[in-house]
């Protein structure tokens, strides 16, 4: 989140993962809960592919064996590379990548139990003309994740009636990349 990044991709307390780790083993106390966030900022559907397979087998490598959850989500990088001007097709390019993603992630990792998050697209809300873009993008994971049986929890949603009031700027802060407080109300969605 925005002020909350040391620039070492460390869990720092008011970053999500950070906060979702702590509600887990709040919950689950015989558990020894590690997130890990190896999330690749900016990083589409689509280009996660090639990547995917290095970033498991480094997680792996890290903790001795394959990670037990992983936890997706393109929907801000995915709606802002739609509203670049590509159109129907670029949606299309993002439900057949997010079926790729998940068939390699259930054939290679099977036990490892797969849950999209998705976040909120604040960046395109400005612009009323991109606005829906955000929510397609949301849309077409949670169909494909889905039809492929993976739980998807939507942010966006738990928001979404307030996203035209005074006080959306509350759930909603950060241009692209949510403030602390924002990262705080996801963790707490995502735990719930």
């Amino acid at each position: 989140g925005v002020d909350c990044d040391d620039g070492q991709y460390k869990l720092k307390d008011c970053a999500w993962p950070a906060r979702v780790q702590k509600a887990l083993n709040s919950r689950y106390r015989s558990a020894n809960v590690r997130v890990v966030n190896a999330a690749r900022g900016g990083t589409t559907t689509l280009g996660i592919i090639p990547a995917l397979s290095g970033i498991l087998r480094s997680v792996q490598s890290a903790f001795g064996q394959p990670p037990d959850m992983v936890v997706l989500d393109f929907a801000v990088a995915d709606a802002l590379e739609v509203s670049a001007g590509m159109g129907v097709n670029a949606l299309t390019q993002v439900q057949a990548a997010t079926e790729v993603l998940l068939n390699r992630l259930q054939a290679t990792h099977s036990s490892t139990a797969l849950v999209f998050f998705e976040t909120f697209c604040n960046a395109l809300l400005g612009d009323p003309s991109k606005k829906h873009l955000c929510f397609q993008a949301s849309v077409t994971h949670t169909h494909v994740a889905h039809h492929y049986r993976v739980p998807a929890i939507s942010y966006r949603r738990a928001v979404w009636p307030i996203e035209d009031e005074p006080f959306a700027s509350l759930f909603l802060d950060g241009y692209v990349h949510p403030s602390w407080s924002v990262h705080q109300l996801m963790a707490d969605t995502f735990a719930f």
